[in-house]
């Protein structure tokens, strides 16, 4: 797994010439906290950081705060369930909270 879990993580990535930095939760689907975020952020150095799990529309905008990108994925899915469909209003829901949150409404 590639997924940074502690700043340690981030700081032995970029001394091995990380060009991005992906943080993840504790498992698939579960974001990692805000503080780790912001942890790897300060020791990012101009590098992306890109959560890697667990971003939903209820997280994104503190995940976007801390993050340049994200991985979505389930989120999209019909009751966020993994195997199902992707659920277009599910996207639409999301989408509208990423652009109220850059202003683009």
């Amino acid at each position: 797994e590639g997924h940074i879990h502690y700043p340690e993580q981030a700081v032995k990535a970029l001394e091995a010439g990380a060009f991005a930095l992906v943080v993840g939760g504790a498992a698939a689907g579960v974001g990692p906290g805000g503080e780790l975020l912001q942890e790897v952020r300060a020791v990012a150095k101009g590098v992306p950081v890109v959560c890697g799990t667990g971003c939903k529309k209820e997280t994104v905008a503190q995940i976007l705060q801390n993050c340049d990108g994200a991985f979505v994925g389930t989120t999209f899915k019909k009751d966020g369930v993994f195997e199902n469909r992707v659920d277009a209003q599910r996207v639409k829901a999301f989408m509208d909270t990423v652009k109220q949150m850059r202003g683009n409404v």
